[in-house]
Protein backbone atom coordinates (compact mmCIF):
# COMPACT_ATOMS: atom_id res chain seq x y z
CA UNK A 1 0.00 0.00 0.00
CA UNK A 2 2.08 2.69 1.30
CA UNK A 3 6.30 3.06 0.80
CA UNK A 4 8.12 3.58 3.32
CA UNK A 5 11.99 3.78 3.15
CA UNK A 6 14.06 2.74 6.52
CA UNK A 7 11.57 1.52 8.84
CA UNK A 8 10.69 -2.00 10.50
CA UNK A 9 6.52 -2.13 9.70
CA UNK A 10 4.23 -1.81 6.88
CA UNK A 11 0.69 -0.77 6.80
CA UNK A 12 -1.72 -3.33 4.88
CA UNK A 13 -5.12 -3.43 4.27
CA UNK A 14 -7.59 -5.62 6.24
CA UNK A 15 -10.01 -6.05 3.86
CA UNK A 16 -8.12 -7.39 0.78
CA UNK A 17 -4.69 -9.13 -0.10
CA UNK A 18 -1.49 -6.59 -0.42
CA UNK A 19 1.73 -7.50 -2.44
CA UNK A 20 4.28 -6.49 0.08
CA UNK A 21 7.77 -5.61 -0.93
CA UNK A 22 10.77 -5.68 1.45
CA UNK A 23 14.39 -4.44 0.43
CA UNK A 24 17.09 -5.65 3.37
CA UNK A 25 20.24 -3.44 2.93
CA UNK A 26 23.70 -4.79 4.58
CA UNK A 27 22.52 -8.34 3.91
CA UNK A 28 24.90 -10.72 3.98
CA UNK A 29 23.07 -13.85 2.00
CA UNK A 30 19.56 -14.02 0.00
CA UNK A 31 16.20 -14.79 1.86
CA UNK A 32 15.48 -18.24 2.24
CA UNK A 33 12.04 -18.24 3.67
CA UNK A 34 9.88 -15.86 4.61
CA UNK A 35 7.33 -16.19 8.18
CA UNK A 36 4.78 -14.16 9.21
CA UNK A 37 3.04 -14.98 12.03
CA UNK A 38 3.26 -18.44 12.62
CA UNK A 39 2.86 -18.85 8.39
CA UNK A 40 5.35 -19.15 5.89
CA UNK A 41 4.85 -17.91 2.58
CA UNK A 42 5.94 -18.30 -0.52
CA UNK A 43 7.63 -15.48 -2.00
CA UNK A 44 6.86 -14.27 -5.56
CA UNK A 45 10.39 -12.70 -6.07
CA UNK A 46 13.77 -12.81 -4.31
CA UNK A 47 16.80 -11.73 -5.51
CA UNK A 48 20.04 -10.84 -3.62
CA UNK A 49 22.82 -8.80 -4.66
CA UNK A 50 25.96 -9.54 -2.94
CA UNK A 51 28.20 -6.60 -4.07
CA UNK A 52 25.37 -4.27 -2.98
CA UNK A 53 24.40 -6.55 0.17
CA UNK A 54 21.17 -6.04 -1.04
CA UNK A 55 18.06 -8.96 -0.74
CA UNK A 56 14.91 -7.90 -1.94
CA UNK A 57 11.89 -10.37 -1.24
CA UNK A 58 7.94 -9.87 -2.76
CA UNK A 59 5.19 -11.82 -1.14
CA UNK A 60 1.24 -11.54 -1.02
CA UNK A 61 0.03 -10.91 2.23
CA UNK A 62 -3.81 -12.08 2.51
CA UNK A 63 -5.88 -9.55 4.67
CA UNK A 64 -8.26 -10.39 7.65
CA UNK A 65 -11.47 -11.92 6.09
CA UNK A 66 -11.69 -13.50 9.03
CA UNK A 67 -12.20 -10.62 11.48
CA UNK A 68 -9.07 -12.79 13.46
CA UNK A 69 -7.04 -9.57 14.32
CA UNK A 70 -8.58 -6.27 16.63
CA UNK A 71 -7.99 -3.78 14.34
CA UNK A 72 -7.68 -0.58 16.38
CA UNK A 73 -7.38 2.88 14.72
CA UNK A 74 -3.93 2.71 15.30
CA UNK A 75 -4.31 -0.80 13.62
CA UNK A 76 -2.74 -4.33 14.41
CA UNK A 77 0.80 -5.43 14.40
CA UNK A 78 1.68 -8.74 13.31
CA UNK A 79 5.27 -10.02 13.49
CA UNK A 80 7.55 -11.59 10.74
CA UNK A 81 10.86 -12.54 9.90
CA UNK A 82 13.39 -12.57 6.66
CA UNK A 83 15.63 -15.73 7.51
CA UNK A 84 18.75 -16.16 5.99
CA UNK A 85 19.23 -19.97 6.79
CA UNK A 86 17.28 -23.12 6.66
CA UNK A 87 18.05 -24.28 10.22
CA UNK A 88 16.19 -21.63 12.37
CA UNK A 89 14.52 -24.27 15.11
CA UNK A 90 11.06 -24.97 15.79
CA UNK A 91 11.57 -22.63 19.21
CA UNK A 92 12.61 -19.68 16.87
CA UNK A 93 8.98 -17.79 16.44
CA UNK A 94 7.99 -13.99 15.60
CA UNK A 95 6.33 -13.46 18.60
CA UNK A 96 10.06 -12.54 19.61
CA UNK A 97 10.19 -9.44 17.49
CA UNK A 98 7.91 -7.74 19.90
CA UNK A 99 9.65 -8.27 22.41
CA UNK A 100 13.09 -6.93 21.21
CA UNK A 101 15.23 -9.82 21.19
CA UNK A 102 14.93 -13.58 19.05
CA UNK A 103 17.79 -15.84 21.70
CA UNK A 104 16.37 -18.88 20.78
CA UNK A 105 16.34 -18.56 16.40
CA UNK A 106 19.57 -20.56 15.71
CA UNK A 107 19.50 -18.74 12.45
CA UNK A 108 20.56 -15.30 10.69
CA UNK A 109 16.96 -13.41 10.12
CA UNK A 110 15.29 -9.71 10.22
CA UNK A 111 12.42 -8.99 11.66
CA UNK A 112 9.61 -6.86 10.59
CA UNK A 113 5.76 -5.94 11.52
CA UNK A 114 3.08 -5.68 9.19
CA UNK A 115 0.22 -3.30 10.52
CA UNK A 116 -3.06 -3.91 9.18
CA UNK A 117 -5.64 -0.76 9.55
CA UNK A 118 -9.28 -0.48 8.68
CA UNK A 119 -9.33 0.55 5.13
CA UNK A 120 -12.98 0.72 4.87
CA UNK A 121 -13.04 3.00 7.31
CA UNK A 122 -13.50 6.71 5.51
CA UNK A 123 -9.78 9.13 5.40
CA UNK A 124 -9.38 12.45 4.52
CA UNK A 125 -6.32 12.76 1.60
CA UNK A 126 -4.63 16.30 1.37
CA UNK A 127 -3.94 17.28 -1.93
CA UNK A 128 -1.31 20.00 -1.38
CA UNK A 129 2.04 20.39 -0.84
CA UNK A 130 2.16 22.51 2.22
CA UNK A 131 3.19 21.09 5.80
CA UNK A 132 3.21 21.85 9.54
CA UNK A 133 2.32 25.34 10.55
CA UNK A 134 0.91 25.91 7.37
CA UNK A 135 -2.10 23.48 7.33
CA UNK A 136 -2.69 23.56 11.33
CA UNK A 137 0.19 21.17 12.21
CA UNK A 138 3.13 21.85 14.26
Amino acid sequence: DEGFVGTSSIKVRASASTEVSALVTNAKSAIVDLVVGDVSYDMSASLFDPTARQAYAVWTQPGDTEGLLTVSPSGAFVYGQTRYESNCGASCTTACCGEGACPLCACSHSCFALQYYDDLQPFITFNTALEGPEIGGT
